[in-house]
Parts: C-alpha cells; sequence; structure tokens
C-alpha cells in the first residue's frame, strides 16, 4: 500500500511486496514491512522533513537523496548513492549513526555535521566527494 500525502504530511510504504519509491519531495518518508524498495534511478528524492527507511532492502543504484528541510534533520542509517544537503542558510543536517554511498555528497545550502570519532568516521564514502558552496564539519 502506498499512502500519499503532500505539503509536508506523511508518506508511508507498506507491504512486504517490493515497491518503487517515486521522486517526489516528501515531507516524511517512512517505510514499513520489509518489502524491497526501490528509489528512481537518475532523479532525485526529496525529503523535506523524517526519512525513516525501515528494515527494507533499498535498490538505490543511480538514485539522489536530497534532505531539504528548514529545520534541523538526522540521516538515518542507510545505503546512499548520491546524497545532496538543500537546506536553507543556518539549518543542519546531522550524522549520528553509519550511513554509506557510493555517489557524490553535494551541500548546496544550510550544513553536514558528522558526530563520530575522527579516528573512526561513521561516513563512508566508498570513492564519493564531498562538495558545495554548504559547510562540512567532522567531529
Amino acid at each position: 500500500m502506498v499512502d500519499e500525502a503532500r505539503g509536508g504530511d506523511l508518506h508511508q510504504v507498506e507491504g512486504a511486496g517490493s515497491q518503487a519509491i517515486r521522486a517526489l519531495n516528501y515531507g516524511n518518508l517512512t517505510s514499513s514491512g520489509g518489502g524491497g524498495r526501490t528509489l528512481a534511478s537518475g532523479q532525485t528524492t526529496g525529503i523535506f522533513g523524517t526519512f525513516t527507511p525501515g528494515g527494507s532492502a533499498y535498490t538505490v543504484t543511480g538514485s539522489t537523496v536530497d534532505f531539504n528541510g528548514t529545520g534541523a534533520q538526522t540521516i538515518p542509517q542507510f545505503n546512499f548513492n548520491n546524497l545532496t544537503v538543500s537546506k536553507v542558510a543556518g539549518a543542519t543536517l546531522t550524522v549520528n549513526g553509519s550511513y554509506t554511498h557510493s555517489g557524490a555528497t553535494t551541500i548546496r545550502a544550510g550544513t553536514l555535521r558528522v558526530n563520530g570519532s575522527p579516528y573512526a568516521s561513521p561516513v563512508q564514502l566508498n570513492g564519493g566527494t564531498v562538495s558545495g558552496p554548504g559547510k562540512f564539519f567532522r567531529g
């Protein structure tokens, strides 16, 4: 079942079957039920609020997730392909757990803050890059 709501509301992806998540800008995006999920390749899925991937296996090849909320956001433990930070000036996207990605990290605006040991960073770029006019803090 896909329950879509616009304007900052919840988009709930449920069920044991595989489902594609369309490249839209979601208020909050939550997955439950354990079925495989696919993010749109070559397109951007925006998250204005909270992203809760649940225990589902995701196919992320060629996809981009853009955290674009006006307030503080936190990156969940997840395997991203490309990650974009499009926050307003002064707003922060925080990494508290582990996440990996194989593509680029672009900071268009706002701040990406990584809270972790400088000796054992929870961010694994896997050949990716960090670029853009925003700020990046580690530690």
